[in-house]
Order: C-alpha cells, then sequence, then structure tokens
C-alpha cells in the first residue's frame, strides 16, 4: 500500500520520523517510511532503490507470517 503523508502532522504520528526532525530539521526530507520504519531520508531514491528495500520489508513480513 502506498501512503503519502501531506500533511506534517499525519507523520509526526511515528515518533520515529520526529526524533528525526527535531535531530536534522529539513535535511532529513524527504523521508520514506515503509511498514513505519524510516527507509531512507534526506534524499530521493531511484527506483531501484524503493523497490529493493520494499522487498526486503516484504520478505521479512512473510517470514515473520510463517513463524
Amino acid at each position: 500500500m502506498r501512503r503519502t503523508y501531506r500533511e506534517p502532522a499525519e507523520a509526526v504520528r511515528f515518533q520515529g520520523v520526529t526524533d528525526v526532525l527535531n535531530r536534522e530539521g529539513s535535511r532529513c526530507l524527504p523521508l520514506i517510511l515503509v511498514n513505519g520504519v524510516i527507509v531512507s531520508s534526506g534524499d530521493h531514491p531511484t527506483r531501484t532503490q524503493l523497490a529493493r528495500v520494499v522487498g526486503q520489508h516484504r520478505s521479512q513480513t512473510e517470514l515473520a507470517a510463517a513463524r
């Protein structure tokens, strides 16, 4: 599922986002989260990089579900 936070108040619900923003300010933007985990910050990743990260998270989720 793709989710884009257009309002900052939505994204800062995640403690990690608040922590990074407080520590790094706007330098950390854009922040990209997958399953609530920050997987990229401060740069626009390529499609290949995003696919790799999403694939890794999917694999971890599938492994956890199989347990």
